[in-house]
């Protein structure tokens, strides 16, 4: 077997090396990427983060890496976390599986003294369990006491046909899709065409339907980048002229997630957003992705979330997939 070393490499350090590793991921989830991380910070500008990702190479290649940051939380506590995402592992699929698990398992060890470095440090990682198993990383920090607790997604398998993704649709939503498609003027946006009005104008609608601003300015700027360098997609629905329904959509080349989405609660009546979350999944598939993530299923945890944030769960399992399970492991789940 190979040797293997673990270096310290945030992605300013050696981006080359990391924009490898990335497009190398099996599963390629675009949470991490070079622009989410400039969003998360932005998101999260009231914390100060401390980039401490590492990479495990065996014979000078890199065969995987941990995202990783550190930040304090108000009460004083160091959190580890990759910049209020959870922390992500990325591999390189075309390393001999053995290095690739010793690797894992290094990085694992690494993490953990890590934490213990510091001073009453909690963690998250994300276990996306692929294939239905758990990585040699997550099963090294199992074995080290952490706890694991499930995480609920919907996922769409894109690898279908057009008429078995459509016919997957729960068969109330069909035709609210097509008054959609009849009567909204339903735009895509992407590099190709979109324009600074596009997000403003989202982000317009965002804080009209939220009733207040959410987040800063500068964090719907960096969403357009998204857009404007192809790691994602706008839909907006406009009726009679007027902006009523918007979505944002982020990719990597193979799996796209739903970012975030507004329409106007005077019209509830009408089916603004069904047709437009439609046409974001055959959209994804037409740009080569595999995997399509409409979000948590807020509705299967007993307790833990609202009943509004459990409605809009149930809300989009209706456009079809299944819900995967997933592992939150760590000391601590925290909602930031």
């Amino acid at each position: 077997m190979a040797q293997i070393t673990v270096s310290p490499v945030s992605y300013a350090g050696d981006p080359a090396l990391w924009n490898q590793l990335l497009r190398s991921d099996p599963v390629q989830l675009p949470l991490g990427s070079p622009l989410d991380q400039e969003y998360m910070r932005a998101y999260l500008s009231h914390f100060s983060f401390r980039d401490l990702s590492m990479i495990a190479s065996a014979d000078g290649r890199a065969v995987a890496g941990m995202q990783v940051a550190a930040h304090s939380l108000p009460d004083g506590q160091e959190h580890i976390d990759f910049y209020g995402r959870p922390i992500l592992l990325r591999k390189d699929r075309d390393a001999d599986i053995a290095t690739t698990e010793k690797a894992e398992r290094m990085l694992a060890e690494e993490l953990w003294r890590l934490r213990q470095s510091l001073s009453f440090p909690a963690f998250h990682y994300l276990e996306m369990c692929p294939q239905g198993r758990l990585s040699d990383f997550a099963v090294s920090l199992l074995k080290a006491g952490c706890t694991g607790l499930p995480a609920y997604k919907q996922i769409i398998d894109l690898q279908l046909s057009d008429d078995d993704l459509r016919g997957d649709i729960r068969k109330s939503y069909r035709s609210l899709i097509n008054w959609g498609e009849k009567h909204l003027a339903i735009t895509v946006h992407d590099y190709r065409n979109s324009t600074p009005d596009v997000i403003e104008d989202f982000r317009r609608l965002h804080i009209r339907v939220a009733g207040r601003e959410t987040r800063s300015p500068e964090t719907w700027r960096l969403q357009h980048r998204q857009v404007m360098e192809n790691e994602g997609f706008i839909i907006t629905g406009r009726l009679e002229g007027q902006l009523v329904t918007a979505a944002l959509f982020i990719h990597s080349p193979s799996y796209c997630c739903y970012a975030v989405g507004a329409s106007i609660r005077e019209m509830f009546d009408k089916p603004l957003s069904h047709a437009i979350l439609w046409r974001s999944i055959v959209e994804a598939k037409q740009r080569g992705c595999r995997v399509y993530e409409m979000g948590d299923r807020w509705d299967l945890y007993p307790e833990k979330y609202s009943d509004q944030e459990k409605n809009i769960a149930v809300f989009k399992s209706g456009f079809g997939g299944k819900p995967i399970l997933q592992l939150t492991i760590g000391t601590v789940t925290v909602r930031l």
